[in-house]
């Protein structure tokens, strides 16, 4: 598991490395709060044990589709994305409980159940459903268009979308990922961003969604 977690993140790592030089204007991380659900009700994300919680890294490339009005204007940038979630994971799990009846135990008395063919005590069943959690690391990539409202050459209103991949200890699941955001610029070279993500983790079956807020450092270039 540790080896396919730091391939993981060598993966991630070279692409940011060889392609923010050519290709990015901006480049920012930042920690993520994390929350979810599975429409399958074979699960539940993050009903029991400790608050998920991860990390998101972001490239754009600035300036491919822009249009300026005065101090204002409007764009498209392409993009690319990488969330590290670490989640609780709810199994929703059932078992069967074998329970035999006496008479009496102590100060307090069963009912008298008898079998059809004898008059010996009986046992019955019962189907009991308990949760066995359990921590899955899930690495999503993904790429995305991102369309943006700039205002006075400060803020930033933008939304984003576009297809993603999440690897997971639990398997690896097609994405969709979309969102939106604000962000507001200091000046030429330094930026931070309110962002929230969607992640629609296998949407064409097992479906399991990420709720990704995360607030970001953005460096600009």
């Amino acid at each position: 598991m540790m080896r396919k977690v730091l391939l993981i993140l060598l993966a991630v790592s070279l692409c940011f490395v060889f392609v923010i030089p050519t290709l990015a204007d901006e480049f920012g991380f930042g920690g993520a709060y994390i929350d979810g659900h599975s429409d399958t009700g074979k699960y539940g994300m993050n009903n029991e044990g400790s608050q998920s919680w991860g990390g998101a890294l972001h490239y754009d490339r600035d300036k491919d589709w822009r249009k300026t009005f005065g101090n204002n204007a409007i764009g498209i940038d392409p993009g690319m994305v990488y969330i590290y979630a670490r989640w609780t994971k709810n199994n929703n799990e059932k078992r069967t409980i074998k329970e035999e009846f006496d008479y009496c135990r102590g100060d307090e008395c069963e009912p008298q159940y008898y079998t059809t063919d004898s008059q010996e005590w009986p046992t019955r069943t019962r189907t009991e459903e308990y949760t066995d959690s359990e921590h899955v690391n899930s690495h999503i990539l993904g790429m995305y268009l991102k369309p943006y409202l700039e205002v006075h050459k400060k803020v930033r209103l933008f939304g984003l979308a576009g297809p993603g991949l999440e690897i997971a200890d639990d398997g690896t699941n097609p994405a969709a990922i979309f969102g939106g955001g604000i962000q507001y610029r200091f000046n030429k070279r330094f930026a931070t961003s309110l962002t929230q993500y969607e992640v629609f983790a296998d949407p064409f079956s097992e479906y399991r969604r990420f709720d990704v807020t995360v607030l970001s450092i953005d460096f600009l270039f």
